[in-house]
């Protein structure tokens, strides 16, 4: 019989796996997103499509390029990839240089579902979007990848707030209710655009 200690946990568990599933994609688009949406005809930008390692590899090579050309400070570079795209470079010939990815404080891999330059969300109520989360919008671009200048973005979280609702608080249904309020703040200085690149995959549209 459930004890009142396993019903803690398992909300506790539920709660983790909502955060982790649903509200940190959703935050993850809001921070890529908005390094896009405050500056996105300024940003340097490329597009094209990358079947292998070597077409990646020559991306990564211009893009970084165009942050040395635009003299970005080399230090505090990040990439942000999709799995599929690091993985081409990975499974390059030994023989073949990466060298280009030593050019990056850090390398983070994106899920393709995360790594859109648009997305619509669902409101979890009306006919067709009671699922809740978010969808790829018309007309959205997959993005293959993007390089990051650490200075070049305003982005931190002020206000983190989880809240669980028992059975017993709960007006609308005898269940828990899991919320969870997130207030953050996401810009660009206009004066370091140079320092965001992004490379979309042009057959994506």
């Amino acid at each position: 019989m459930p004890t009142k200690h396993s019903a803690f946990y398992t909300r506790r568990h539920v709660g983790y796996i909502l955060q982790h599933t649903c509200f940190l994609q959703l935050v993850n688009f809001f921070l890529a997103g908005s390094s896009l949406n405050h500056a996105q005809e300024n940003i340097s930008k490329a597009q094209s499509v990358l079947t292998d390692g070597t077409s990646v590899i020559a991306a990564l090579r211009a893009g970084v390029t165009k942050m040395d050309e635009d003299e970005v400070p080399l230090d505090q570079r990040h990439l942000f990839i999709t799995a599929t795209l690091l993985g081409l470079v990975q499974d390059l010939d030994t023989i073949k240089s990466r060298e280009v990815l030593k050019n990056f404080a850090s390398i983070q891999k994106v899920p393709q579902t995360r790594f859109y330059t648009a997305i619509e969300q669902l409101d979890g109520t009306t006919s067709g979007e009671k699922s809740g989360g978010y969808k790829k919008a018309a007309g959205a671009n997959d993005i293959g990848f993007m390089i990051i200048h650490k200075p070049a973005v305003i982005q931190f979280e002020k206000h983190v707030v989880p809240k669980i609702i028992t059975p017993e608080q709960n007006q609308n249904a005898d269940a828990y209710k899991f919320g969870y309020r997130n207030v953050g703040i996401a810009d660009t200085y206009e004066n370091k655009l140079a320092g965001i690149y992004l490379h979309v995959n042009a057959a994506s549209a």
